[in-house]
């Protein structure tokens, strides 16, 4: 039987600025696909007002990272913490991302701020072995760009990775809440084209520095089969 699986592509770059890229549903599409077979990925670009009309009607759901942030309020960011809550309310599977990671956490009751930048390649230090972490990694690198982080975790969050970089990395909430301020979907390629468009924000020393990390490479599709086991995990 087939798995269907809604991505809320929350990304606002659709410029030239990221010319030549897939964009961030597809990169998610291309991460999780080779580890969900039978799997139709369904994608709602909800910048443009494109929500799910039940997101409770599939087997899951991935919230993407975004160039917006959620202090900012954007006018359909309402719309997205209700369907979060909606998610949360029926234990839909939910993959949250970046953007997506800290969008979950506000709608549950958690609070998200600006922070030091945060770019490159960090280290995640596993806190808690959970059963689809398969193959298993104690402390895997994960392409990262962020400058706002989840500063305090929802109640019912329970933090399962930090950082040195960024204490709330990972968390989970049941079996149906998986949630992650790093992006395991991201290439080599598209991160030193980001570089290139956050000079202005970020020090050149920490863009060297994030650069050489990144060509240090990342466990990136470890993360991706990790998700995948998460979003297919049969529940007790």
């Amino acid at each position: 039987m087939t798995r269907t699986i809604a991505i809320y592509l929350t990304d606002t770059w659709r410029d030239d600025r990221v010319a030549g890229f897939i964009d961030y549903a597809a990169k998610f599409k291309r991460l999780l696909s080779p580890h969900m077979p039978d799997t139709d990925f369904q994608t709602f670009d909800v910048v443009n007002g494109q929500f799910p009309d039940n997101p409770t009607a599939f087997d899951g759901a991935v919230i993407t990272g975004s160039s917006a942030n959620v202090t900012d309020r954007p006018e359909w960011l309402p719309r997205l913490l209700d369907q979060i809550r909606t998610m949360d309310a029926a234990r839909t599977k939910l993959f949250a991302v970046c953007f997506g990671h800290q969008a979950l956490a506000v709608a549950l009751g958690g609070a998200v701020d600006y922070r030091d930048v945060v770019l490159g390649a960090p280290q995640m230090q596993v806190l808690e072995r959970q059963p689809w972490m398969d193959p298993f990694h104690p402390s895997p690198r994960i392409y990262a760009g962020n400058f706002q982080q989840v500063i305090t975790l929802p109640p019912d969050l329970r933090l399962i990775g930090t950082s040195d970089v960024c204490p709330n990395v990972m968390a989970i909430k049941g079996d149906h809440i998986l949630s992650l301020q790093f992006h395991p979907e991201l290439s080599a390629a598209y991160m030193h084209n980001y570089f290139q468009h956050a000079g202005e924000d970020v020090s050149p020393d920490i863009l060297s520095r994030a650069a050489q990390e990144v060509d240090g490479g990342s466990d990136g599709d470890l993360i991706g089969r990790w998700a995948a086991n998460f979003l297919t995990a049969t529940r007790p």
